[in-house]
């Protein structure tokens, strides 16, 4: 059994991006049951306050289109064409990157 303050502590770190479901990934509470959480790398982490660039988030979309097989929300599949005009210059190195991080 999980106390009150656990499962608000764990809740404050899926909310703030420290750690991530597994299996729901629009579900941002600490669920108290047997979901799987994975704590995100460090350099994600938002007391890093780092500002994303183009091509990092453009990385990030071209992994979430692998991974759902072009089926991407329509804000993202609207960034995603969006940078994939702006980085056109650089856009295979984007996809290789993707794909190896993905794998």
């Amino acid at each position: 059994m999980h106390t009150p303050e656990a499962q608000v502590f764990g809740t404050m770190l899926v909310a703030y991006g420290y750690i991530y479901p597994l299996q729901n990934h629009r579900k941002l509470v600490m669920c108290n049951d047997s979901s799987l959480y994975r704590f995100q790398t460090p350099y994600f982490w938002p007391t890093q306050q780092w500002v994303p660039e183009d091509s990092d988030y453009a990385i990030y979309l071209a992994k979430r289109n692998i991974r759902k097989k072009g089926m991407l929300e329509p804000y993202e599949q609207a960034h995603y064409n969006h940078l994939h005009e702006w980085l056109n210059h650089k856009w295979d190195f984007i996809v290789m990157q993707a794909t190896e991080q993905y794998k």
